[in-house]
This record gives C-alpha cells, sequence and structure tokens, in this order.
C-alpha cells in the first residue's frame, strides 16, 4: 500500500453509537440502517415467516427510534449489539407488538433469506451474535476495499485479500500474488504487512461505533471475533 492510499476510515469520536445519547437525531435511524439484518434473522429463527419479521423489524426499530429509545442512565446500553439483544428478548415475550412505522428501512428481504439459508442450526441469539459478527467484518472489508478503488488500486486490493487469512498463502504464494500485482517479493510483503495494519485500524473503527465508549472497543472485539467463528 503506497503512502498515497487515502485513510478514509478511522475510529470515531464519539461513535454512532456514543452520538445516540448526545442526542443526535439522525443516529438512531443510522443504527437502524446498518444493523436491522441481525435483528430479521434473530427473528426468523424464532420463528416468523418472512413477510412477517420484516414487518417484525420495521415495528422493531421504529419503536426505538420514537417510544422506546434508549436512557441515558440505562446500564444495559454500553453495547448496541447486547442492547439490541435484550430488547428483542422483551419484544418477543410481549407478543411481537406491531408499531407505526413512519421511517421504514430499506431493508433486502430476498437477500436476507439467502444469507439464513446458509446459515448453521443455532438459537436466536446465537444466529444474531454470527450474523453481527460478520456483518461488522464485512463492512470492514468493504471500507478498505473503497480506499483501494478510490485510489485507483483495485487489482492490488484483490491479491492482497487471501493474505488476511489465518492462514495465509505459503511463500510461493506470495511470489505468485506479487507478479500479480506487478511488485517484487519484498514490495508486496511489505504491501501485505500495511493491508493488515489498515485492516485492524478499520475493523477497530467500525466496532467503535457500536459502544458508547471507547474503552469498551476491545473486549467488543474479542466478543465479535468468538461470534464469527
Amino acid at each position: 500500500m503506497s503512502d498515497s492510499l487515502p485513510e478514509t476510515v478511522r475510529i470515531p469520536v464519539p461513535g454512532l453509537w456514543a452520538r445516540v445519547f448526545q442526542g443526535s437525531a439522525d443516529s438512531l435511524a443510522q443504527v437502524a440502517a446498518r444493523h436491522w439484518y441481525p435483528v430479521y434473522a434473530w427473528l426468523r429463527v424464532a420463528g416468523n415467516p418472512s413477510a412477517e419479521a420484516a414487518a417484525m423489524t420495521q415495528s422493531f426499530f421504529s419503536a426505538l427510534q420514537t417510544s422506546e429509545s434508549p436512557e441515558q442512565d440505562d446500564p444495559t446500553t454500553v453495547r448496541l449489539r447486547e442492547f439490541l439483544l435484550m430488547r428483542l428478548s422483551n419484544f418477543a415475550a410481549n407478543g411481537f407488538p406491531p408499531f407505526p412505522t413512519p421511517r421504514p428501512i430499506s431493508m433486502d428481504v430476498p437477500w436476507a433469506e439467502r444469507v439464513l439459508a446458509e446459515e448453521p442450526v443455532r438459537s436466536e441469539d446465537e444466529v444474531f451474535s454470527r450474523r453481527w459478527a460478520l456483518m461488522i467484518l464485512q463492512a470492514t472489508l468493504d471500507a478498505i476495499q473503497g480506499e483501494y478503488m478510490g485510489a485507483g488500486k483495485p487489482t492490488l486490493f484483490g491479491t492482497l485479500k487471501p493474505f488476511l487469512s489465518f492462514s495465509p498463502p505459503d511463500e510461493s504464494g506470495y511470489a505468485n500474488a506479487a507478479r500479480e500485482a506487478d511488485l517484487s517479493v519484498s514490495a508486496f510483503h511489505l504491501n501485505v504487512f500495511q493491508f493488515r495494519k489498515r485492516y485492524r485500524e478499520v475493523l477497530r473503527a467500525c466496532v467503535a461505533d457500536t459502544v458508547r465508549s471507547l474503552e469498551d472497543v476491545d473486549s467488543e472485539l474479542t466478543a465479535l471475533l468468538v461470534s464469527a467463528s
């Protein structure tokens, strides 16, 4: 990665979830837009048909943005993931009550169903946590891909991506990728190092958007990586 590659994602201060408690009018709507899929998946695994689960997801987030919005002194709001899970349990206990949706979320239900069909058999909470983790990991990769695309280096991104794996290619894999990227092997090694470093930075930024305090980023990141397995 050259020095000219723009770094468009940095750890937000405050993050999205923290801004909710600072009175940001738009932050809860952004929470809904970003995180509707794990909620939908939870509702589907709980036994609700697709159309009903979609309507329930809309109602759930609409209630959060109006009459049931999180409160400043609520101790369950440290982590957005845990807060939504708790509210979902309450939502189910109350019989999934309908709620007006003046600001509907844009939901790609056919895509959600395709993803859900590949999900291993798990409990509602386990599916929620796994899809939450995979969603954040994908958002991280998408953000980095955007940086490489913006720098006019889509091929380099493609050659670097496999090296994020816990079991990256061996040295011959480095040599082959270096040729594809038109770099020396040593230069490609440096790019891999910088790519992994940038991935960690962007991942922390994405996680920081889901906690109220930056002090909780490390523990939430650990929980996320466990859930993604």
